[in-house]
């Protein structure tokens, strides 16, 4: 595994809607740049489809004439592989005509985006499509003004691209400065276990990053009030009712720790760790009471690494990891089997 790259620029989170353009009309400009951009010479053979991407991602830069060099040619999003060898030699040929040729060679097909081409099996949707409006509410409003001028990954796993993703934005907008904390929870699909995959993108809103993440690793993407969620299609992470008037929950709601790291822990730990650390940041040192209920799977395990996150939603996001039950009264949460 390797990173080559992950480099950050803020834009004001403040930009007038109206300044903007939508996701439809950036998709079309990137469409008719493609159209008009003119490859002098395009020749390869017996490439793998990797291979061939990568060379048209390097003609279509070198051939772009844009006078910001970090805007030249355009970023390329392959969700699937080929194992037929591709032979192209063009003159002097538009860059979707190049894009159109090796798709179709490979019996595959592509769309284009507001800031990438994503290249899929035949007639593939996406599992994650962009915004139809600018005007998205919350999390994403704030992370989709957020570019990324730079981000690379080769051979990452998931998690490992994941864990480096939410280091690096950390890294970079903490303390936010009026943005939420960037938190991820991740549950990956335990059909792409230990799967691998490479990005390589430039001035990307984060919020397109995280869609293609998603769809590479066959995920759902979620904005929630605290957290961005990725997790396998009906996985109902974080999504678990809460008696909103309960007392205990009520005080949960208003204590927030910090920094919360689980790598692969048992719920008794995940009980341990709420209620010690819940003391120590309680203005009244009381913390908040959580009870295991008996006959949970002893195989259960959670991996969680978040920021500035309240005791309630600590609590809904492991439960949901550990796929448990949730519940709160004027006493205790109780995690217990579904």
């Amino acid at each position: 595994m390797k990173f080559l790259a992950c480099v950050f620029c803020f834009l004001a989170v403040g930009i007038a809607t109206a300044q903007v353009p939508t996701p439809p009309q950036q998709a079309a400009a990137l469409q008719k740049r493609l159209s008009t951009l003119i490859l002098p010479n395009v020749a390869f053979q017996d490439a793998t489809l990797g291979e061939a991407v990568e060379y048209l991602r390097l003609k279509c830069r070198e051939a772009d004439s844009n006078e910001n060099p970090t805007a030249r040619g355009f970023n390329f999003v392959l969700l699937t592989t080929s194992e037929k060898p591709l032979t192209l030699q063009l003159r002097a040929v538009p860059a979707a005509e190049a894009v159109r040729l090796i798709t179709e060679l490979t019996g595959l097909s592509y769309i284009v985006e507001p800031h990438a081409i994503v290249i899929g099996p035949k007639g593939f949707q996406m599992r994650n499509p962009p915004p139809k409006l600018i005007a998205v509410q919350g999390q994403e409003a704030v992370w989709q003004r957020v570019i990324l001028p730079t981000v690379q990954f080769e051979k990452a796993t998931i998690e490992e691209a994941a864990e480096y993703l939410s280091d690096s934005i950390r890294h970079a907008c903490d303390p936010a400065d009026g943005r939420p904390a960037f938190n991820i929870v991740l549950k990956p699909n335990p059909d792409l276990a230990g799967r691998q995959f490479s990005i390589d993108l430039k001035n990307t809103p984060t919020s397109d990053v995280l869609r293609y993440f998603a769809e590479l690793s066959g995920l759902k993407l979620r904005y929630d009030r605290e957290a961005i969620v990725l997790s396998p299609e009906g996985a109902e992470v974080g999504q678990i009712a809460l008696r909103g008037k309960a007392a205990e929950k009520l005080r949960a709601d208003q204590i927030v720790l910090p920094t919360v790291v689980f790598f692969e822990v048992s719920p008794a730990d995940v009980v341990a760790f709420v209620r010690q650390k819940s003391a120590e940041v309680d203005p009244a040192k009381k913390g908040v009471n959580v009870v295991l209920a008996p006959g949970i799977d002893p195989k259960a395990v959670c991996s969680l690494d978040v920021r500035r996150m309240t005791v309630t939603e600590v609590l809904r996001y492991a439960a949901g990891l550990m796929n448990l039950k949730l519940s709160v009264d004027d006493h205790a949460f109780l995690l217990a089997p579904k």
